[in-house]
């Protein structure tokens, strides 16, 4: 029997589902409420408006480091993501092995501006204000003013990997490996450790959501043995520092005003009423 050659991985699969992930965060960005209340656990996809593109064509020659085909797996943070005003989709492509950080207006599909490019591109985060964009590269926590291309330095970090930009004026940052979460003032400063996880395998924090005022943060807490989508979704409080088991499991998990905590496990969005109080 001939033995059959494996096939080319394609690209245009992760590119589609970063995308498609990236337009369904927008849609729920823009809408106040839910139609539709879910049950606790339920999946919230349904009731949502459709959105009016689904698609960005992306050069033959350039990639999207995402899904089954990312290079690196296991981090690499985020490669897409969507200001809070709506208006701009920053993302990476990556073209041998070199990234490259664009922006995309979404009123015009087709203006398409490069900001930086760099081997050791890590993470997105627009500002709350939608004016800048922070990125991790070689260790240091940069931004970039979207309207002139402006770089600043906010500080260094090591081996960092996801980051959320609150309102509260810091950056929270996952680092050292997924072992420790520190935030650091969006405007440069000494950074402050938050917590430390155990020294063990697979015992990686998730990507951080910070509450408005900087009250406390959502966050998964994977450990030795866990799959990572059913890890343990915890509660940290910034004023005391101890932390709260919230009861769910999955990643990425999210606060909707509406008053629910959503979040992801094995390529579902999930939803469950959420009292911060």
């Amino acid at each position: 029997h001939r033995k059959k050659r494996g096939r080319k991985q394609s690209w245009r699969t992760p590119t589609m589902i970063a995308l498609t992930i990236a337009a369904f965060i927008f849609g729920m960005l823009i809408r106040g409420t839910f139609d539709n209340h879910s049950e606790s656990g339920s999946s919230v996809t349904a009731g949502l408006p459709p959105s009016k593109r689904l698609k960005l064509d992306i050069p033959g020659d350039e990639k999207i480091p995402a899904g089954a085909d990312n290079p690196f797996p296991g981090g690499g943070g985020i490669s897409v993501a969507i200001s809070s005003n709506g208006r701009h989709l920053a993302y990476y492509t990556i073209t041998n092995r070199v990234k490259n950080l664009k922006l995309l207006d979404l009123d015009n599909f087709e203006s398409k501006k490069k900001l930086i490019s760099s081997i050791d591109l890590v993470g997105l985060m627009f500002s709350p204000d939608s004016k800048w964009i922070a990125f991790f590269d070689k260790e240091k926590i940069k931004k970039v003013l979207i309207e002139t291309g402006e770089i600043s330095v906010v500080g260094e970090t090591r081996v960092p990997n996801y980051g959320y930009w609150a309102d509260d004026g810091y950056i929270y940052y996952v680092h050292s490996l997924g072992r420790k979460l520190s935030r650091i003032k969006d405007v440069g400063g000494t950074p402050e450790l938050l917590h430390e996880g155990p020294h063990q395998e697979g015992a990686t924090l998730g990507k951080p959501y910070v509450f408005s005022g900087g009250r406390g943060v959502i966050m998964a807490f994977p450990g030795k043995g866990i799959n990572r989508n059913y890890a343990p979704i915890k509660y940290l409080d910034l004023t005391t520092k101890k932390i709260k088991d919230l009861g769910v499991s999955g990643i990425w998990p999210y606060y909707h005003d509406s008053g629910y905590l959503l979040f992801a496990r094995n390529g579902n969005i999930w939803a469950t009423p959420f009292d911060l109080d």
